[in-house]
């Protein structure tokens, strides 16, 4: 699912939106490199000029540019709260999982994932579960999978990540997921 989230980002660097043709909630990802810059300055008139720099970035006219690593950190572990993030960092409206029984069976598959890899859990154990309460959690899992690529395809085809009045601007393309 990671990799779906990296191929939107790849698809709005394409396209080359300028950055004042997108919608607020994107910048938390174009202006990346930006923020990052913020940290480093401990000055307060540095700081400030930095800071007024970096909002004027948002309203230039260079093309936008989201880096691959963006969200890697946060989706090493593709929990509900992971989704619900990525959701409202590119500024996706739909619901984040498809259905709200979903949260318990992800957040669930993820702490066990967890537990194994950091020695907490023996892969046995967690395996030992019956085969019907295995396929409920697969196939919850590639139903909200399946979910999440449809709404990323969708936010791309649309161009919801560009403001409408600048939609007409840039060409139609399919999903990206």
């Amino acid at each position: 699912m990671d990799q779906s989230f990296i191929r939107v980002g790849q698809h709005v660097s394409s396209m080359s939106v300028a950055r004042q043709h997108l919608q607020t909630p994107i910048f938390s990802l174009a202006l990346d490199a930006e923020f990052n810059s913020l940290q480093t300055v401990n000055a307060p008139d540095k700081k400030f000029r930095k800071r007024i720099e970096t909002m004027l970035c948002a309203r230039d006219k260079s093309a936008a540019s989201i880096p691959d690593t963006v969200l890697s950190k946060s989706m090493q572990s593709v929990g509900s709260g992971t989704i619900a993030l990525a959701f409202e960092a590119y500024g996706i409206k739909k619901p984040h999982l498809y259905d709200l029984t979903a949260k318990g069976y992800i957040d669930e598959v993820v702490e066990r994932r967890h537990a194994v890899a950091h020695g907490r859990e023996s892969p046995i154990a967690v395996g030992v579960r019956k085969v019907l309460e295995l396929r409920v959690r697969h196939d919850i899992l590639y139903r909200q999978s399946m979910y999440v690529i449809e709404c990323l395809n969708e936010f791309c085809g649309t161009k919801n990540f560009v403001l409408p009045r600048y939609r007409r601007s840039y060409p139609s393309s399919g999903g990206a997921a």
